[in-house]
C-alpha cells in the first residue's frame, strides 16, 4: 500500500470535506480521472505544480493552502473566508455582531443583512 502523501491527503480532505468523489474533482479541475486517482491514492509522489493548482482552485482554494499547510482541518477554508475570519478577529464589534446573529432564523438573518446593506450604502454617499 502507498504511503499518503501532502497531495493525496490534501485531494482525500476535500473530496470528504466537499463530499465529492474523484470524478467530480476530475470533472472539476478538467484533469483526466485516471490522474486524480493515482494522486489520491498516493501512486504519484509529485505531480506537477500546474496539476495542483487546477485541483486547489477548483475546490476553492490556492495552492499554498496545500503548500504551507500542516493541519488540514484547520488550513483549509477558501481565501474568501480566511479574509472574513481575520476581518472579524481585528473588529470586535463585528465579531459581535456574528455571534450575536448566530442563533437567529435566517429570515431574522435575512432582514439584519438588509439594514447592514442600507446602512453601508449611506455611509457611501
Amino acid at each position: 500500500m502507498n504511503k499518503e502523501s501532502k497531495y493525496s491527503k490534501f485531494i482525500n480532505f476535500i473530496k470528504i470535506k466537499k463530499n465529492w468523489t474523484n470524478k467530480d474533482i476530475a470533472n472539476k479541475s478538467n484533469l483526466p480521472i485516471s490522474k486524480i486517482d493515482k494522486i489520491s491514492s498516493g501512486r504519484t509522489k509529485k505531480p506537477l505544480p500546474e496539476t495542483m493548482s487546477k485541483i486547489a482552485a477548483s475546490c476553492g482554494f490556492d495552492i499554498g493552502d496545500m503548500e504551507n499547510c500542516n493541519d488540514l482541518k484547520t488550513c483549509f477554508i477558501d481565501t474568501k473566508t480566511e479574509n472574513l475570519l481575520k476581518a472579524l478577529n481585528g473588529n470586535p464589534l463585528a465579531r459581535s455582531l456574528c455571534e450575536t446573529t448566530l442563533n437567529l432564523k435566517n429570515d431574522d438573518i435575512k432582514i439584519v443583512i438588509e439594514v447592514a446593506k442600507r446602512i453601508a450604502k449611506n455611509d457611501n454617499k
